[in-house]
């Protein structure tokens, strides 16, 4: 009982740190405030005498929740524009897989990474699918290290790419969600269906020992059921920021007990 209610207080801890680093964030126009800056404020107290923890039990909810927000960016236009992206997506399949190749071959070789670890560090996208894959992986240094390769090339990307986009392209007004939407009776229940159809789908992929089986279950359900247009209800910024909290306070806890050499090695 006691172990169990020091595991909550830590966990209570680090999220309420990780609050605060996503608010900082958040007010000083970074770049994915809420998760980046809850990952990097528990980073940094990963270098303190304060012991950091985060209960895996909430990871399975976290990628869930995850995998329903990415299944939102599909839509029914996808369908009718396939002449259009579909050379794309070929081109784009075979640039992830030559550029990985490469990177991983470099992470073997000179940072002598292992080769599963290697080939997670190097991919080219996909932060959520990849933090997920982790948890497949036992060893915790492992996880370090492609924590700190993707959260170092996220950076890169989300620090620099926009201002090249906004040079060239000017600023895009973004439409946000109604407030009274998430009180919506039907928002409750289209959610808390694909909430329900999730799980139960990630219970018959994990029988079947598919990878990462509650952010993909998520993924796929809510991306049929937004695609056929059977539910349109997405999950608010609120929630999103949330989630983005509570994941980047998993993935920074993670990085407890880094020292400055193995962080500069990787």
């Amino acid at each position: 009982m006691n172990n169990l209610l020091k595991n909550i207080n830590d966990t209570f801890k680090s999220v309420g740190i990780g609050a605060i680093g996503g608010f900082i964030a958040y007010k000083l126009n970074l770049p994915l405030p809420w998760l980046l800056g809850a990952l990097f404020l528990n980073f940094f107290f990963s270098f303190t005498k304060v012991k950091l923890k985060f209960s895996k039990k909430l990871l399975n909810p976290i990628f869930l929740i995850i995998g329903i927000i990415l299944g939102g960016t599909f839509n029914a236009t996808l369908l009718y524009k396939v002449n259009l992206w579909i050379y794309s997506s070929l081109a784009m399949i075979l640039f992830v897989a030559t550029s990985t190749f490469f990177v991983s071959l470099y992470l073997i070789k000179i940072c002598n990474f292992k080769k599963i670890t290697a080939i997670l560090a190097a991919l080219p996208g996909a932060f959520m699918p990849i933090v997920s894959t982790l948890d497949e992986i036992k060893n915790t240094d492992e996880h370090q290290k492609v924590i700190i390769t993707q959260a170092t090339r996220v950076i890169f990307i989300v620090s620099f790419v926009p201002f090249f986009f906004n040079f060239n392209l000017g600023k895009a007004k973004l439409d946000t969600m109604n407030k009274d939407y998430f009180f919506d009776l039907n928002f409750v229940t289209e959610i808390g269906a694909l909430i329900i159809l999730s799980y139960l789908f990630s219970l018959l992929l994990k029988k079947i020992k598919i990878p990462s089986p509650t952010l993909l279950s998520g993924m796929f359900v809510s991306g049929f059921f937004y695609t056929t247009e059977i539910i349109s209800a997405r999950v608010p910024d609120l929630g999103i920021n949330i989630i983005f909290i509570l994941l980047g306070t998993a993935l920074g806890t993670r990085l407890n007990g880094l020292t400055i050499k193995e962080l500069l090695h990787y």
